[in-house]
């Protein structure tokens, strides 16, 4: 197994637990200060190629599959100008919500937020980007899962009580 890193150094972001297991095993080789430049493959994924930032040399390494996580920062500057969300981010909804940011549009519904719904009435967010989610694929599907009940409550899906 391969680990492609844009930084240079393994520990800077990484559970240090983690940093020493991956390191350890000799099935995993750490490629640092590296980027994908390229997937190849006729009908599937046959390999991808790297380069390396720091020395400019590239790469070819087999492969069947690639996972690509690109990071824990939030992508929601689009919506966080309207929308309440921590310092780093991660937009608050339901309960984290703090009564500052449940302005007008909030007494007007009567109502507090729903589950996943942010400070903007009927606008919802689940998985990573929610301040105090815990960040794991399948808890974000789980929410994603979970909010459509809520969705269907503000959009008044018949059968679903308000």
């Amino acid at each position: 197994m391969n680990i492609i890193l844009r930084r240079d150094n393994i520990g800077a972001r990484m559970s240090s637990y983690l940093v020493r297991r991956l390191l350890a095993d000799p099935r995993v080789t750490v490629h640092t200060s590296s980027v994908v430049t390229a997937l190849e493959g006729e009908d599937s994924l046959e390999a991808i190629r790297i380069r390396n930032s720091a020395t400019g040399v590239e790469s070819l390494l087999r492969c069947s599959g690639l996972f690509c996580f690109i990071g824990a920062a939030p992508a929601t500057h689009w919506l966080n100008a309207a929308c309440a969300a921590d310092k780093d981010g991660f937009t608050y909804t339901d309960v984290h919500i703090a009564d500052e940011y449940l302005g007008p549009s909030w007494q007007e519904l009567q109502r507090s937020p729903l589950p996943f719904e942010t400070s903007i009435p009927r606008v919802f967010a689940a998985g990573d980007v929610r301040h105090g989610s815990i960040k794991r694929v399948a808890a974000a599907v789980g929410e994603g899962a979970s909010a459509v009940s809520p969705v269907h409550r503000v959009i008044g899906v018949p059968g679903v009580p308000f």
